[in-house]
């Protein structure tokens, strides 16, 4: 605010004022161009994994708030598939950390495996790549930290380790050998 009073334009608020109502969404959007659509091979396609499935009903045991979230894995792949395209020939990594912020680790990790989402999947703590593994789930997993006191449960589950110093590189070689793999 300046010393009269007033906002200056460039730091004035956009969109509707206090009294005036929000603009709504209305109806299902516009369908996307072809060329929207294309997979990461660069051909058009109707694919089966980008379409949106049916909505959920809300779930039957709601939080004492009465909040929960609607994870739209149709919207999810589209995304990804978008940045399958901009990747070109990179592998892609999906950070599923924290249970893929808050959308479900094991759901989310799946329809990316089943579906060719991504190449790799990323996790903050071996359980959670664990969890994974319990899952079924075989996609690379990279621990995105060092794995310190778990760094044999991190390798007897197949996780790939990120090492920032020569002690937690000889710590994942000494896991590794105790338990017959490679690090």
């Amino acid at each position: 605010m300046t010393t009269d009073g007033h906002t200056p334009d460039d730091v004035r608020p956009s969109g509707p004022g206090p009294d005036e109502p929000s603009p709504r969404r209305v109806g299902r959007p516009a369908a996307r161009p072809a060329e929207s659509r294309l997979q990461a091979d660069g051909n058009s396609s109707e694919d089966e994994n980008l379409k949106e499935p049916a909505p959920e009903p809300p779930p039957t045991q709601l939080p004492a708030d009465g909040t929960y979230a609607r994870i739209d894995l149709g919207a999810l792949g589209r995304n990804l598939a978008a940045l399958r395209r901009h990747a070109g020939e990179r592998l892609v990594l999906l950070p599923v950390k924290a249970n893929a912020y808050g959308h479900g680790l094991i759901p989310i990790a799946k329809a990316a495996a089943e579906h060719g989402w991504a190449d790799w999947l990323g996790v903050a703590t071996v359980a959670e790549g664990a969890a994974l593994r319990e899952a079924g789930v075989k996609l690379p997993i990279l621990k995105l930290s060092a794995a310190g006191a778990q760094t044999d449960a991190a390798i007897a589950c197949g996780l790939t380790l990120t090492v920032s110093d020569q002690a937690e590189t000889q710590a994942a070689e000494s896991a590794a050998a105790r338990q017959g793999r490679i690090a």
